[in-house]
């Protein structure tokens, strides 16, 4: 299995390859934004996480001015990018291109963080169930955001199967580098039969709240060895100093003992820079190209920095 992981491939039909900047926009489309955009509210989940399951419960609340504002102005361009390929592959009549804006529009929620910000959580939609999240922090005292904020795939997110999510889905640790909380993120990965994995996405929080993705681990990966067994190797990091991580592979098979397959040291050479590999052990043989993920041990280094993006 191979992977060009410093690409983000979105695989589905009118894919954002091709940006034209050309008008498209009727003044039925222009209505439908503005309607959409003053009504536009967070909801304030009861469990304080992300549940791609269902619509969360809880209070209502009115999304900041900049908030919205940025959340509105990344869906839009969005629309507009796909609209425009749309047009170009099927011509303007065509009633796929014709998709609503305000179908775009996912819910929003707002999660409490032990940092004193809030984190908005948006989800946008494309056609054929295709969706993301995006992360937003807020700062109510200052009124500052994060100014590009990261996002995950959702297609593969909701249901009981393939790498299992485990509660909190979105939380916030201080485990990893310094003292100071990181984002921590789960996101499903899934190619077919070959790759089934849940990635955990580390992001640390600058002065001026950019979330800076600094290590992603593939935590839970279904063992193809074992799948007879249920086998899974999972991933677990444990800090050893500031700058370094040991990461530990264990497998996991019904009825059977853990085993641990491999660890490796993980060195940051500064706050804000990705982790990397400086060493590698070995425990089982059958599992040396698989002890920092699936891919082998050419990506292992392409998969800390930049997760799995491959979509479709």
């Amino acid at each position: 299995m191979s992977a060009d992981t410093n690409i983000n491939h979105k695989c589905w039909r009118y894919s954002l390859v091709i940006v034209t900047c050309f008008a498209l926009v009727g003044t039925a489309i222009s209505g439908e934004i503005k309607s959409r955009e003053t009504s536009y509210k967070a909801i304030v989940p009861n469990n304080n996480d992300l549940d791609p399951d269902s619509t969360p419960k809880g209070n209502t609340i009115r999304i900041p001015n900049r908030v919205s504002s940025k959340i509105n102005t990344l869906i839009k361009k969005n629309y507009y990018e796909w609209r425009n390929a749309c047009v170009l592959d099927e011509g303007e009549e065509s009633e796929e291109c014709n998709y609503p804006i305000k179908s775009f529009y996912g819910n929003v929620i707002k999660l409490s963080t032990p940092i004193g910000l809030d984190l908005y959580v948006y989800e946008y939609r494309y056609m054929f169930g295709n969706n993301f999240y995006g992360f937003i922090l807020y700062d109510p005292k200052t009124d500052h955001i994060t100014s590009n904020p990261p996002e995950i795939y959702g297609k593969w997110m909701d249901g009981d199967w393939g790498g299992r999510l485990q509660k909190p889905i979105v939380s916030f640790s201080n485990n990893i580098g310094d003292n100071s909380y990181k984002l921590v993120v789960q996101e499903r990965v899934h190619n077919g039969t070959m790759y089934n994995a849940v990635m955990y996405r580390y992001y640390a929080i600058d002065d001026n709240l950019s979330l800076v993705l600094i290590l992603n681990i593939e935590t839970r990966l279904l063992d193809l060895y074992t799948e007879e067994t249920g086998g899974v190797i999972e991933r677990n990091i444990k800090r050893t100093s500031p700058d370094e991580l040991l990461l530990t592979a264990i497998l996991k098979q019904k009825g059977k003992h853990d085993e641990v397959v491999g660890e490796a040291i993980l060195r940051q050479s500064g706050k804000y820079l990705p982790y990397k590999i400086v060493n590698k052990s070995v425990r089982n043989n059958k599992y040396d190209k698989l002890v920092v993920t699936a891919f082998g041990s050419k990506e292992e280094n392409n998969i800390l920095q930049y997760g799995y993006n491959f979509y479709y």
